[in-house]
């Protein structure tokens, strides 16, 4: 039989151009750096020489047709994007020689991008901006189209930091630059499904509708939850409303199409709803919701908290420090579930796996991220979302074009990667599918506009008691020999059946049974 093709959540979890290296996977906009290491350092800087905060010592670049992607090291942890008003601003300089332009990308509040002059502004999205990661780090990523700007392919571009050519401080100024010709092949965009696994077991969705788009019938908001047809939905910014409304509103559009009731849990603005039974637990702040979603055994239910924590700030603010605090609560809540008393209604349900989805606003620390997965929390491990149709995961951004902050992660799942499989997860944006993707899910490319926040959604699998041996998520002749080994030492790793205690043929049975019912 063919192995049950599962990734865990904790899976889930120089000159480049024409004629320069060519990375050896496509580059993603998404915090992680595997993806730079066939890329050599295109320049170096000495630490310690930087007026303000940011002291980059080693930079590196690479271009795919018009668009042109950097990663540098920022000497210390902090937020590229904000701090203290002593800090000074970085810029990243883009120039053309062939033409003379200068495209400037300045980072540290505010936040902008300008060809030659300050006044000559671009928004984020006219120049295909992204950068990562949103939460402070010594080490960022950014990606520009400079066809917004006239770039063709066959043109010249050098890339350096600072200064910023107009008389301004820059925090760092690089000796040199990286030189980089625009051409060869396009960004690779990521082209995943966005159907329902058919071997999963429930699929989640997690949006925040932009305050109170949800109840007050946005269109697009509806479009979104009915085109997914999740068994879970966590909301966040349902500010004003009541659990009553969120359930009349979800009858109303019907995502599953089935006329069934829906269950909420609600804490402030924070949702968990289900047509399956909700067994809420304790809140400990007004910044999540949580709730055991019942799937009608303990083996198949799961604990899901929507979270919404503080926004703003940077590492080490008040903000920072209140997410923190909030982060505290939600640790609790699994803790009490983890540790629930003998013969309370929660006893049973102690082993369940835990998600975590939302609006984290993880733009300080990544205190609250670090907190809430392993080692902290043995098991737990942050899902990755691609973005099907981009080369950035992204899953915030706004509309004006003179936002000051650039298109970021806030939105961000976190499961039990020992309990739960990932068949496949994604952050939905209606503009970026293909035409077949709109058609498959019946949405609009405008329907995401409807939140400046993005879609998540997970198919997800509770693990088969016949996963014993990695690699975890796939059931083949190493969990065979795991049984065997385990049954044959009296371990209880092999005692999958009553009587509770006895390896006996029972313990077989249920190991073959399961193995033979994995979804293949």
């Amino acid at each position: 039989m063919n192995g049950k093709r599962w990734m865990t959540c904790a899976a889930l979890v120089g000159t480049l151009g024409v004629g320069g290296h060519a990375a050896a996977q496509p580059i993603r906009i998404d915090g992680q750096f595997d993806d730079w290491n066939s890329v050599p350092p295109g320049l170096t800087d000495p630490s310690g020489d930087a007026t303000g905060a940011i002291d980059v010592t080693s930079a590196r670049a690479h271009a795919a047709g018009t668009v042109v992607y950097v990663e540098f090291d920022s000497g210390s942890t902090i937020n590229i994007a904000s701090g203290p008003s002593s800090d000074q601003e970085l810029f990243v300089r883009f120039f053309l020689p062939d033409s003379g332009t200068n495209v400037y990308v300045q980072q540290h509040d505010p936040n902008r991008v300008y060809v030659n002059t300050s006044s000559n502004r671009r928004g984020w999205a006219a120049v295909g901006f992204a950068i990562a990661p949103t939460f402070a780090s010594d080490r960022f990523e950014m990606k520009i189209d400079l066809a917004s700007i006239g770039a063709q392919a066959g043109d010249d571009v050098q890339v350096s930091f600072g200064p910023n050519g107009t008389g301004g401080p820059s925090s760092d100024d690089t000796p040199g630059h990286i030189a980089l010709t625009l051409g060869g092949e396009p960004p690779e965009l990521y082209a995943g499904g966005v159907t329902r696994d058919p071997c999963a077991a429930l699929r989640l969705a997690s949006l925040n509708v932009l305050t109170s788009g949800l109840t007050d019938g946005v269109a697009g908001i509806g479009a979104l939850v009915d085109a997914v047809d999740a068994d879970i939905y966590c909301f966040q910014e349902e500010y004003g409303s009541s659990a009553s409304q969120v359930v009349a509103a979800l009858a109303s559009i019907d995502p599953l199409g089935n006329g069934g009731a829906w269950n909420v849990h609600m804490v402030n603005d924070c949702v968990v709803a289900s047509q399956r039974p909700l067994i809420p637990l304790t809140s400990y702040n007004t910044k999540y919701s949580a709730a055991i979603v019942d799937g009608g055994s303990p083996e198949s239910s799961v604990a899901v908290l929507s979270i919404h924590p503080k926004c703003c700030g940077f590492i080490g603010s008040s903000e920072d420090t209140q997410r923190i605090n909030e982060t505290a609560g939600m640790v609790m809540t699994i803790n009490d579930l983890r540790n629930a008393p003998v013969g309370s209604a929660l006893e049973a349900y102690r082993e369940v796996p835990v998600v975590i989805a939302g609006d984290w606003n993880l733009v300080g620390s990544r205190t609250p991220l670090d907190m809430l997965t392993s080692p902290a929390i043995p098991g737990m491990a942050r899902v990755v979302l691609p973005k099907p149709g981009s080369d950035d995961h992204a899953t915030w951004r706004s509309f004006s074009a003179t936002s000051n902050f650039a298109p970021g992660q806030l939105d961000l799942v976190v499961c039990s990667a020992d309990r739960l499989s990932v068949l496949n997860a994604y952050a939905l944006d209606s503009e970026t599918l293909s035409s077949g993707q709109l058609s498959d899910l019946g949405l609009s490319p405008s329907d995401s506009r409807a939140s400046d926040h993005l879609m998540l959604v997970m198919d997800l699998a509770t693990r088969s008691i016949a996963d014993l041996a990695p690699p975890i998520g796939t059931l083949d002749f190493s969990d065979v020999i795991a049984f065997l080994t385990a049954f044959g030492a009296g371990d209880s790793a092999a005692d999958l059946a009553e009587p509770l205690g006895e390896h006996d043929f029972s313990d077989v049975l249920a190991f073959l049974l399961a193995f033979a019912e994995a979804c293949p």
